[in-house]
């Protein structure tokens, strides 16, 4: 949760130095996209009659393929906040260690 903070504020540093951009779009659509999955497992989860939205489930009216789709969106889900930690990154370099001439 803390990263999406940091990297619309990083954005928003280097939109004001060096103008409007669209990468904080991007960022925002893949973490729509990424709600929705979750909201997807939490509906399937409850529909299947979890008490856990994202916990484990054991109900036998689960879909098999429910477990794999849980743990490979898991790794996309850690994969983008990586990502998105190494953004921040590269914008408070390009912020604190820009030189005068890349204004």
């Amino acid at each position: 949760m803390s990263v999406i903070p940091l990297l619309t504020l990083s954005y928003l540093a280097i939109y004001r130095k060096k103008g409007l951009g669209v990468e904080l779009a991007y960022w925002g659509l893949t973490y729509a996209a990424l709600s929705m999955g979750v909201l997807g497992i939490g509906l399937l989860q409850s529909h299947a009659g979890c008490t856990f939205l994202l916990g484990d489930c054991y109900q036998s009216t689960l879909p098999a393929w429910l477990w794999g789709f849980k743990i490979v969106f898991s790794f996309f889900l850690m994969g983008t906040n990586i990502v998105a930690v190494l953004t921040v990154a590269r914008n408070c370099r390009k912020l604190f260690l820009s030189t005068k001439s890349d204004s």
